[in-house]
């Protein structure tokens, strides 16, 4: 019912072009920025939060208005058929999918399997569809979409890599500043911008839309204290975690770097195999301090010590303890990166660090 609801609701707005964003991350930061290019352009609506699922989606349509000339819409899978389900709904006249990683294996089966399944989004009455170039599976995404997709990648645009502070980017001789840390969330901006483009936005337009973006809290989101803190709790894929360990493990850093790791969840048969890749990537960084938490990290914890890793491991499966530990280490000028899925809730650990102590960086 309340997918017809939805779908009613959306036919009594003929002028309305809807863009659905699908991928195994990415889907957020893509969707912010594209919201605010299209905004330039006319009244656009969005997914508020992260409310993507087959009930969000839905709920999530009811934020366009009778004024509205786009929508932005995260579209996320977890099960197979649920994408059918949603198109049916919203059947998108832009598409864009992100990446395609391991996140709900233990539902879906297989890495093929959900790109076979987000590659349906590529529905027969689409206007156009985008696919990062960095994409796996792209030929069996392109077979299920039945036509060519668009393109993108980083390395389209002039970027100059800030740091923590984000990238300076340059389109067309237009300089603009966003806040996104990290070279994957700088891909899923180049997303929004290659989809703003389509829409007609100029560079103009997407420059000025863009200038101060940042992401969502818990995506790669820098707080600065005493310490400074990379939350990027929101979730954690195999991807996605390996990425933001890399970027940060070669920024250069006056004091310690420290990451905080959580499970990845719903890896299925592929768990432990994930888990201790993520501690290879560990154990070849420049981290001085790896605290691991949840019953899943322990494999990366033997993995840390059966690897000879150079900096300190702390492992457990109990959160006040974890608390304690990163408390006790804690000191000024620090770095901390915060990873882990959602369920976790790692962002927990924010208002500790971020607590006055006396302890300085030696």
């Amino acid at each position: 019912a309340l997918h017809d609801l939805a779908q009613s609701y959306l036919q009594r707005l003929p002028a309305v072009k809807t863009i659905g964003i699908t991928g195994s991350c990415g889907k957020s930061t893509t969707k912010e920025a594209l919201s605010r290019i299209a905004a330039v352009l006319g009244p656009t609506a969005k997914t508020p939060g992260n409310l993507n699922s087959e009930y969000g989606l839905p709920l999530s349509m009811f934020a366009l208005q009778e004024n509205s000339r786009y929508g932005v819409f995260e579209m996320g899978i977890d099960h197979v058929g649920e994408m059918d389900r949603m198109v049916g709904t919203l059947k998108p006249s832009v598409a864009l999918l992100t990446n395609i990683g391991i996140s709900h294996l233990e539902k879906m089966g297989s890495q093929e399997v959900i790109a076979e399944q987000k590659a349906r989004i590529f529905h027969p009455g689409l206007e156009a569809g985008f696919v990062s170039s960095n994409c796996s599976h792209l030929d069996l995404i392109e077979r299920v979409a039945g036509r060519s997709l668009v393109r993108y990648d980083a390395n389209e645009i002039s970027a100059i890599d800030l740091g923590l502070d984000g990238w300076k980017l340059t389109i067309e001789g237009h300089t603009f500043d966003v806040k996104s840390v990290g070279r994957h969330l700088l891909e899923d901006v180049v997303g929004a911008i290659k989809v703003g483009r389509y829409l007609g936005a100029s560079a103009r337009d997407i420059a000025e839309a863009l200038q101060g973006f940042e992401p969502m809290h818990g995506r790669s989101f820098v707080h600065r204290s005493e310490v400074t803190i990379i939350d990027d709790s929101y979730n954690a894929s195999l991807d996605s975690t390996n990425s933001i360990l890399t970027y940060l493990s070669a920024l250069s850093w006056q004091g310690s770097k420290k990451v905080v790791l959580g499970p990845m969840k719903e890896l299925g048969a592929l768990s432990g195999q994930a888990h201790r890749m993520v501690a290879r990537t560990v154990a070849s960084s420049s981290f001085d301090q790896t605290y691991l938490y949840g019953a899943e990290m322990e494999e990366a914890s033997r993995e840390l010590r059966k690897l000879g890793y150079r900096g300190t491991v702390s492992y457990t499966r109990d959160f006040e303890e974890l608390e304690s530990m990163v408390q006790k280490h804690k000191r000024r000028g620090d770095l901390f990166l915060l990873k882990a899925s959602r369920s976790v809730a790692m962002e927990r650990l924010i208002p500790s660090l971020q607590r006055r102590s006396l302890g300085y960086a030696v």
